[in-house]
Parts: structure tokens; sequence; C-alpha cells
């Protein structure tokens, strides 16, 4: 087993450094002003740290950092790392270091060289803010300590930390988050679909609006069984950054909880956008609740966190009491007397960090370390809405675990029309790379959020004009993120055709598909499922400017042998896939899906027309003794399909009448289901001759 190499750095305020070698199974370093005391623990190929610092004599210290030495065998000038990003709203990539602008990153970094790997990251965000930099041939792993003081006789329990060489990144991301699994309890973690105003309307919502969004949501999807309406900014009073979070009368001239009524006749569940963390200097909140403003800076540093244009924005105090029960308030509003039982909580972060520095600006609180103040606050909302559903966005992303339903995992889809922003194709690429990176906190720590689903083909004059194809693209890649799905569209005014897209991926399968090839540059294009009968769903995509083939090895997602295939969004049988899927003259700006399922000895269910899965999470079934059980899901009822195919295999008789496509390795016979039913047929093999 590799053996580590560790330094600890300690950086006190002013400038003084101590630089402290240690090795595996060290226990105890000091200086003059701290102890460090050291337990380790073994985990397949690398080791666990959990740090508990003493102080001995008063001295402000800024960071305390610990560095691992990456090795010579797996060192190399231009590596390709990883970077998750900041926050939830972040890029997360893998690209070569050298055209990084930064190298830095926050809860988890991982270093590929060759085909070997180095990893490391933190398993839990309690009290301190974290991040990682990557420093040549070493990781450093950093935690702010604030320019406060270490109290002599009390214990500082820093953030859990990890280091290891694993063998590929989907055993370093199941560690990874089986570390957080171990620490925290999460959530309830259902999949909400619907719709949102935010890329639709924007601002400019309305009572009569989000009547009408309501009225499209039950004529083209109620059969879906859709379960969220959430109104974004706009709702409220004020600015964006209110501080008030009261309703506005003059657009919600009957308030919010008879919308919140009907809807849960429904079964749909009501949410809201708030940024409760924060206000602006324009909404004249801190005017009227002075008390409640956090101004503490560092020398050099502005006061506000945030700046809305030309209206600087400041945290809420949230370390006092009076603050969280002020903030506490709001949502209790919001949750019993607006009827909101879902939440997007924004811009979270500005109350942890600077936008002026976000790297070494932090957000100062007399009474603890930041991010123990910022939990603190996140839970005490949680306490208050109860089993509402929390989305977090814009928001830190280890310390949201435990507490949030659900995190972004992409940056805005829509950034609106300026003349800097990334055009609707590369926002598009950017948020699927991003979705295919995040893939392993879906199911087991969050909910992945992928942003809206916006396929529109109008003009709505915020830069998004997209193609056909490209909107089916990004309906793929929101399908593939196996998390939230919500339409952010003005439905009746969408083309039939796209409105298909939504309709055709509802409901999620709950699962993320994850990348054939972590690290492919630059962005993974093949991305797949593994469906636990076996099958498997490929997303590949063509991100190039031209027509291109695609291909993919049947090997590298676990197929061995020939396997049958579909196309999903064109429903046409491929037929018999031999070793490689070869998909040819693939245009510019798109993706495709399939559904392999791999040849066998026996009759199976093969795939089926219903949705973007290939039938995936709406069928289910069986082989024995001859008998094949194909059971349809009472979703069935609401797709515009209900054609499945069954293999049979060469050995078996073909029931006389059927209808089937012939295959060198049997045939596929066409069946028609009833949701909610199941239909068992017997099949006889042909006899010897």
């Amino acid at each position: 087993m590799q053996e580590f190499y560790y330094q600890i750095l300690l950086t006190y305020t002013d400038g003084v450094q101590s630089v402290i070698p240690f090795r595996v199974g060290t226990h105890e370093v000091s200086d003059r002003y701290v102890r460090v005391l050291m337990c380790w623990s073994d985990i397949p190929y690398g080791n666990r740290l959990k740090i508990t610092l003493q102080g001995i004599e008063a001295k402000p210290l800024r960071y305390f950092d610990v560095k691992l030495q990456i090795p010579d065998d797996i060192y190399c000038a231009d590596p390709l790392v990883f970077i998750s990003g900041y926050s939830t709203n972040d890029v997360a990539a893998c690209s070569p270091l050298k055209n990084k602008p930064y190298n830095i990153t926050r809860d988890n970094i991982l270093y590929k060289a060759g085909n070997r790997f180095a990893g490391a990251g933190y398993t839990s965000a309690d009290r301190f803010f974290t991040y990682i930099l990557l420093e040549d041939k070493w990781f450093l792993l950093r935690h702010s300590m604030e320019n406060k003081c270490l109290k002599k006789g009390l214990d500082y329990d820093l953030e859990g930390m990890f280091f290891s060489y694993p063998v590929d990144p989907d055993s370093f991301f199941e560690a990874y988050t089986d570390f957080l699994l171990e620490r925290y309890e999460i959530p309830r973690l259902d999949i909400p679909t619907g719709w949102c105003s935010w890329s639709c309307y924007y601002k400019d919502v309305d009572e009569e609006k989000i009547q009408r969004a309501y009225d499209e949501l039950n004529r083209y999807y109620s059969e879906k069984k859709v379960n969220t309406l959430q109104i974004d900014d706009g709702w409220q009073t004020n600015t964006s950054f209110s501080g008030f979070w009261e309703v506005d009368r003059e657009k919600f001239p009957n308030g919010l909880k008879g919308i919140a009524q009907d809807l849960k006749k429904d079964g749909i569940t009501f949410g809201l956008w708030l940024a409760p963390l924060l206000a602006s200097r324009a909404s004249g909140f801190y005017t009227v609740h002075p008390e409640f403003k956090n101004t503490a800076h560092q020398p050099g540093e502005p006061e506000h966190s945030y700046s809305f244009g030309e209206d600087p924005v400041w945290p809420l105090d949230i370390g006092e009491q009076q603050t969280l029960d002020y903030i506490c308030s709001v949502f209790r509003r919001c949750n019993k007397e607006y009827g909101a039982e879902y939440f997007k909580l924004d811009f979270m972060m500005f109350a942890l960090l600077k936008l002026s520095n976000i790297v070494e600006s932090f957000v100062i609180y007399e009474e603890d370390y930041a991010t123990a103040i910022y939990r603190r606050a996140i839970k005490a909302i949680r306490d208050t809405v109860g089993d509402s559903f929390m989305l977090a966005c814009g928001s830190p992303i280890a310390e949201s675990v435990g507490i949030f339903n659900g995190i972004r995992v992409t940056p805005d889809i829509i950034w609106g029309k300026l003349k800097m922003a990334p055009s609707a194709w590369d926002l598009i690429k950017m948020c699927t790379n991003s979705i295919a990176c995040r893939y392993f906190y879906n199911g087991k720590i969050f909910v992945n959020d992928p942003d809206g689903l916006v396929v529109r083909d109008f003009d709505q004059d915020d830069g998004f004009d997209v193609t056909y194809q490209e909107a089916r693209t990004w309906a793929t890649s929101v399908a593939m993120s196996g998390g939230s799905s919500l339409i952010n569209e003005q439905m009746e005014r969408i083309g039939g055709a796209r409105r298909e897209f939504f309709s055709h991926i509802l409901p999620p399968l709950g699962v993320a598909a994850r990348p054939v090839d972590f690290f492919e540059q630059p962005q993974p294009s093949k991305l797949y499922i593994n469906n636990p009968d076996g099958s498997v769903i490929v997303a590949l995509y063509n991100f190039s400017d031209h027509i291109e083939d695609l291909e993919l090895d049947l090997a590298d997602v676990g197929i061995k042998g020939d396997a049958l295939c579909m196309r999903t969004w064109t429903k046409s049988v491929v037929g018999t896939v031999r070793g490689k899927l070869v998909c040819k003259d693939v245009i510019g700006h798109s993706a495709e899906v399939f559904v392999l399922v791999p040849v066998g000895k026996e009759p199976r269910f093969a795939f089926a027309c219903c949705n973007i899965y290939g039938g995936a999470g709406v069928y289910s079934w069986s082989f024995s003794k001859k008998r094949l059980s194909v059971t349809a899901g009472k979703g069935l009822s609401a797709c515009n399909d209900n054609k499945y195919y069954v293999y049979l295999p060469n050995s078996y008789e073909v029931p006389e009448q059927s209808e089937s496509i012939a295959l060198d390795n049997g045939c596929l016979i066409e069946m028609k289901a009833v949701g909610g039913v199941t239909e068992t047929f017997e099949f006889v093999k042909k006899r010897k001759k």
C-alpha cells in the first residue's frame, strides 16, 4: 500500500508559520501555541484522519492546513483534475490542470495521471469553513480559523478528512458519500416534478399567471402525477433580497393560501423561493431592523457580502438568537399562512463568504466559527418547516448534508441576454458537464436538481434560443440527472413536440447516469445507468458542431456479448448490437438515448416505448418455469404509447399470429400493455431435431 507523507502548517494572523512534518500513525505534534491530536483509521487504498486542536498559548490563528504529498509514481506535470467548485451553482468539471484558472475547490478533489488516481476530501462540515488547494505535488486541505485565538483548556474538533489512491473515480466517490452517510442522517429523497416560474416569467409573476400554469400543468401532465408547483423570485414585496418576505398583495390580491390549498387537493406541493439570510440596502429592511445586520469584517474588506447590481447586500447576523427567531417567524408564515411545503433557498453562500474574494474573505460571526453558525441557522429553518422539501441553491454543498433534501448541481440554464454570457448551447454543455460530474450525490445524499427544463421554440428576449435537437439534448440531460424535473415554460405556447419532451422524461427514474469515462476531455459524452434487470440506459452526446458517428464499446457499460438495442427518443428498434454500438451520422448539438439488453438464453422483457428509459420505472417482469410475467405499472396510463417488446431466443417457438422482428439470435415480439395489469405468457422450447 502506498505510504503517505504529510505536513501540518499553522499560519498565524501576524504571518508567523509553523511547518510540522509527520507520517501516518503520528498521534501528537505541537508548536509553541497549539497542540495537535490525531486519530487515524485505515480505509481501502488510504487513510482517514480526525484532528483535535488544543490551545497552549493565545495567538490569533488564520489557517490550519494538512498537506499530502502526491507520490512520484503518480505525480505528473500536467494531470487531469476534478474540481467540484465552491457552491452548488458552480461548474463541476474535469480538465487539465494547466487549463484551470484556479486550483481550488471544496469538499473533495480527484487527480488523474495516466491510469493512476489520488484523491482527498472532507467527511464532515460542522464547524469550520474548509477548502482544498492543489499546489504542485501537494494536496492542501485548509481550515479557516478566522483569525481567532484557541482558548486554553478547550478542544477544537476539526472536520474529518480522508486521503486515498482509489482504483477508479466510482470507488472514490462511493467511499466519499459513504463517509457522509456515517456522519449525517439524510432527509427524505422524494423527487419533485412539475413547474417552476423562474425561467418562464422571471420576477414578473402574479396570481393570474400562476393559475394559468396550474391549469396547463393539469391539462398536459396531470396523468404523469406531477407533484410540485414553485413560485420563484417576485412573489414578495420589495426587492429580491427583501428581508421581510411578505406576499405582494398587488400581484396576489387573494394571497397565496388559496393557491396552496387548491394545489394540495390535486396532490401538488406548493413551493416558494427565498434568499432568507440576506437583505439589501434598497429593501429598507435594515432601516427597520438594524439589529439584524451583520457588518463585521476584516480590515480592508467591504462590510457587505454581495452586490445586486449597484445595491449592496448584507448577511443577517445569524449568530444572534433574535435574528434566528425572526428568520424562523418568516418560514413559519410561509409554511403555515401561505401553505408552502417546498422551499428553494438561494444565495446562501453569501452568509459564509463575500463576493469580493470568495477564497479568503469570510463573513465573521463573533459567537462561533462561520460554518457552525450557518448550520445552526439552516437547522433552525428545517425545524420550523418540518418535513417540507428544502432545495439548496447558490449554497455550500457539504454544509447542506443532512438538512437539505436537494441541491442544485448546475449553474442556471439561462443567464440572460448579456454580451458576456455563454450562448444557450454552451450553457447546455456546461450544465450537462456538472450533471455528469456530480452524479454521485443523487439518491444517496441529495436529490440532484439540474435546474429547470426549458425547451421553448419562441423568443422571450432572454438569450435562450435553441434548436429542436438542442432542446431535446437538454431534456436528455435533465433525465440523466435522475433528480428533479421542473418545466419552466408557458406550456400553452410551446409546440406539442417540445411539450412531449417533458412527458417522455416523466416520472424520473431516480438514478443518476454516470460517465463511462469520468475524465473524458473536453467533457463526458457517454453516460449510462445500470438497471436491476441487467439492461443499460445509455446517453450519447455529440457536442460538436458537425455530423459525427457516435460509438460505445458494450464492455464499457458492463455488457459482455450481444445486446438488443432500442433508440428511445424515436421509439425505434435498432436490433442486435455486437461488441460495439455505432450510431451513424448524428448531427451536431444533439444527443441520443438507447436501451441495451444483454442477449440471454431465456425469454425476457426487452424494452418499451413509454418513456426515455425504455420502460424502466414503469414495467417489471420475471421468468420462471417457461412463463414470462410482465407487469405494466399504473403510470402507463399517462403514456401515449403502450407498446413493448419481448425477446424470444431462437430456441423457443414463436407464438402464432405474433407481430415480431426477426433477429439473428431470436426475435422481438411486439405487445400492447394495460396499466396496472400483469400479463403472463407461456413459451415452448423447440424440439430438437
